[in-house]
């Protein structure tokens, strides 16, 4: 009897593992949508004297559907007077026009003044974006930023 129990223990073993294995996969996607939702839906802006405006795909010469959310954003910020001025990111991925440069553009097209925008055009990367944003605005003696992005993108954003 103890023969044929030591034998089937590891059958038991290579199933359970061949089960939980696939598993972990859609464990950590499960915890990490659930860290992204809740890092969206419990930020908060608050007031700061310049707004960095993260950088997304530019479609056509226009804003991708994320971009637009993220810039619909910052023209609420301005609106609420949460904000003065905008810091546009983003370079050019290829054949299209520097994120940057359509950022400026639909800020401008939603009554925020182009004396309130500026453009950070080098950048490729969320991590650029902020880089290149930070250096730049570390030399006008800004200290304290507002980071502007889309819910999804927040939690990249933040572990930049």
């Amino acid at each position: 009897m103890n023969g044929i129990y030591r034998r089937s223990r590891p059958r038991r073993r290579r199933w359970l593992i061949l089960f939980l294995l696939p598993l972990l996969p859609v464990l950590w996607g499960g915890y990490q949508a659930a860290s992204i939702l809740y890092i969206w839906k419990t930020s908060e802006p608050v007031k700061a004297p310049v707004a960095v405006i993260l950088g997304a795909a530019v479609w056509d010469g226009k804003p991708s559907p994320a971009f637009r959310e993220r810039l619909d954003v910052a023209v609420s910020l301005y609106e609420q007077n949460l904000t003065e001025r905008f810091f546009c990111t983003g370079g050019t991925p290829g054949g299209e026009p520097p994120e940057a440069t359509v950022c400026a553009k639909y800020l401008e097209a939603h009554g925020v003044p182009s004396r309130a925008i500026s453009q950070e055009t080098a950048s490729r990367s969320t991590w650029e974006n902020l880089t290149n944003a930070r250096a730049l605005l570390q030399a006008e003696g800004q200290d304290q930023i507002l980071v502007v992005t889309h819910g999804f993108h927040l939690k990249r954003a933040l572990i930049q």
